[in-house]
């Protein structure tokens, strides 16, 4: 996921101008007057939320934005799937959070995921940084970066390695905490180590 995250508001059909805050991911749909009505039940349970960003504005315009409940109802993923959540937010306080994260494993078709996400909102730099590094050591594409985001190359180059050993490297590298103390974390309840390439840790040759 690329996109925003963090406090959206779920509007009150009852009480006007009554929201209540809920932890979600910000989409690119602008909330209109018509969309309202077409995604009446989804607002009404929760599902869709209101939330404010100026990504694609010069303004500040109110977007649809997901929830925990949206993941419930309209999401299904692949055994042991891998989430990278490149949004604020994703494993902070605010208020349904962990149930966002705790509904995105329960959609695995084996109950068995893997999420990645920080945990406060992130300055663009370090988020970018942090990503490009995980996703370079992960796969063993042995780069020094992409664009302007510099990370340190591997010399000898390397094999991918399993996402704890990722994570260390990372952080002995000061890559994936931000000057405002966000820090970019994961879980995972998948039994094996979490590999996004086949890697050979050890070979043995025997002679005959």
């Amino acid at each position: 996921f690329f996109t925003h995250g963090g406090v959206g508001y779920v509007p009150s059909l009852r009480r006007p101008g009554a929201e209540s805050p809920v932890m979600s991911l910000w989409t690119t749909t602008p909330v209109t007057p018509e969309r309202d009505t077409l995604y009446k039940e989804d607002l009404k349970n929760r599902v869709l939320a209101y939330s404010i960003a100026t990504h694609d504005s010069n303004t500040k315009v109110k977007h649809y934005s997901i929830t925990d409940s949206f993941v419930e109802k309209y999401m299904k993923f692949g055994a042991n799937f891998f989430i990278y959540l490149e949004a604020c937010n994703g494993f902070s306080s605010l208020p349904r959070a962990e149930d966002l994260r705790q509904k995105f494993i329960t959609k695995a078709s084996n109950g068995k995921a893997t999420i990645v996400g920080w945990t406060d909102s992130t300055p663009v730099d370090a988020a970018e940084k942090a990503s490009i590094f995980l996703f370079d050591r992960l796969l063993a594409s042995n780069t020094e970066g992409l664009g302007h985001i510099i990370i340190p190359k591997e010399d000898p180059k390397q094999r991918p390695f399993d996402l704890e050993q990722v994570f260390r490297d990372m952080y002995a590298n000061n890559i994936g905490t931000a000057a405002n103390g966000s820090k970019l974390v994961y879980q995972t309840n998948v039994e094996n180590d979490v590999l996004l390439r086949p890697t050979i840790e050890e070979l043995e040759l025997d002679e005959y």
